[in-house]
């Protein structure tokens, strides 16, 4: 019987982790694998991704909550190890994190963060701090977006509000839908709406850097519209919205009720919140220019 790992052949590989609310408690990651594991979520969700303990240090016991916690990685996070059971891969040990920036978002949906928080920035892989930016501070991340006059109430509306966290499809979400730091949180609606805020923030930031890119000369209500898109799918999910920026405003409008599924069902309240966003994005809008397409004179 084979049982050692050069036996079963020592198998190498890398991912991206999805998941780090690990039941147990155990600092364990759901990790997509490069060369295992599809992109594409519809045919593996993340659920079905194995949990990949993390290797701790000699000066950590790792036993009896003696010494540090493996807690550190992220989704988004690129990481290196080895299958514990060589080429069943079945087993999967995380070893440690590689350093790097993401160039782009998969428009797939697997092999970066679900909930669109990270990376917080893309870009050329150098030093953010040697162009000026501190990807630790809060403020430049944000680069200080406004968030639309009435866009919290709007978002808080469409979550409604949970005290204590729930399991929300792919997550443990708390307060108004914002991601919850155990299954056994429980919060006021005053830390609700900050946690809000602050996320809300983010996923604008991320909306005005596509707006950069492509181009597009977003409206305040179309931003609005799409940070709460964003927030709700997460900000991966804008690229194919617009098709990387290839689509005219008023098929993006269209491609907005398309989003209306949980778990592979039609929610009744994800129908009416996409036709909400909809007019949001719509209100305003000469007609002129929901034919604008990126690269085209219209």
């Amino acid at each position: 019987m084979k049982n050692t790992l050069s036996d079963n052949g020592f198998v190498w590989w890398i991912g991206v982790v999805e998941n780090r609310a690990d039941p147990a408690k155990l600092g364990r990651c759901q990790v997509r694998i490069f060369g295992y594991h599809t992109e594409n979520t519809a045919d593996l969700p993340i659920e079905g991704l194995p949990w990949a303990m993390v290797m701790m240090p000699a000066t950590s016991a790792s036993i009896s909550g003696v010494g540090s916690s493996p807690t550190g990685l992220i989704e988004g996070s690129w990481v290196l190890g080895f299958f514990l059971d060589g080429n069943r891969a079945q087993e999967p040990v995380v070893m440690g994190s590689l350093p790097g920036y993401n160039d782009g978002f998969s428009s797939q949906g697997g092999f970066q963060d679900p909930n669109g928080v990270y990376p917080r920035e893309t870009g050329p892989a150098t030093n953010s701090r040697s162009r000026g930016i501190d990807p630790y501070d809060t403020q430049d991340l944000s680069n200080n977006v406004n968030l639309g006059a009435g866009l919290v109430d709007i978002v808080a509306s469409f979550e409604g509000f949970s005290p204590k966290a729930f399991w929300d499809h792919k997550q443990y979400s708390i307060g108004y839908g914002t991601k919850a730091n155990s299954a056994s949180e429980v919060i006021t609606k005053e830390e609700a709406k900050t946690r809000l805020e602050s996320n809300l923030s983010s996923f604008a930031s991320q909306v005005e850097r596509w707006n950069g890119t492509w181009k597009y000369n977003w409206s305040g209500k179309q931003k609005d519209a799409l940070t709460s898109f964003a927030y709700n799918l997460g900000s991966g999910t804008l690229r194919t919205l617009t098709d990387n920026g290839k689509r005219s405003n008023r098929e993006i409008s269209e491609a907005l009720l398309l989003y209306n599924k949980a778990s592979g069902q039609i929610v009744n309240g994800l129908v009416n919140r996409r036709i909400s966003e909809q007019r949001l994005f719509l209100d305003g809008t000469p007609e002129d220019k929901l034919d604008f397409r990126p690269g085209v004179t219209v």
